[in-house]
């Protein structure tokens, strides 16, 4: 995403341009757009959204929910006209307003319980959930919604009483 940035972010409004800075184009290529609609597939800048989203989620970096936010911008004034054309933004938007579910789980490797616990918490459905897994010498996991985070437990029954 740091590349992204780099190579195609418009510094004075917003979004990314279909075109890196430094490249030319052939015929109506050489006018770099910023693509938002979705047409059969997701729109780059959709896509781009949700990622930086996402790593707004995964790392709490500040700079990505400022980047995820100078994007929304970019594109806010047109989003009503989209429509279903739309809907990869508008997720990226769902992700901005509503609280992120973060699961943390912790734990030996291998087969155990942190991997009982790893494995249940990516099996289980939440809206704009992120599941974290580091490498620690006892199985702990919490569950965070928004700012509201769960006591660390260490049995995968505990964590699926909590996901519920």
């Amino acid at each position: 995403m740091r590349r992204a940035v780099a190579q195609h972010w418009d510094k004075s409004a917003g979004g990314f341009f279909d075109i890196a800075r430094d490249r030319a184009g052939a015929a109506y290529l050489t006018t770099r757009a910023k693509p938002v609609q979705d047409n059969p597939t997701p729109s780059a800048n959709g896509v781009a959204a949700v990622v930086l989203a996402r790593l707004w989620a995964i790392t709490e970096q500040k700079e990505w929910r400022d980047l995820l936010d100078r994007q929304l911008a970019a594109f806010a004034g047109g989003a009503s006209e989209l429509s279903l054309y739309g809907a990869t933004l508008l997720t990226a938007v769902d992700w901005a307003v509503h609280p992120v579910t973060r699961i943390a789980v912790a734990g030996p490797a291998g087969e155990g319980p942190a991997c009982a616990m790893h494995l249940r918490a990516l099996q289980t459905y939440r809206p704009r959930r992120v599941v974290i897994r580091t490498i620690a010498p006892q199985p702990a996991a919490t569950v965070c919604v928004g700012t509201t985070c769960s006591l660390p437990v260490a049995e995968p029954a505990r964590l699926a009483e909590l996901l519920k």
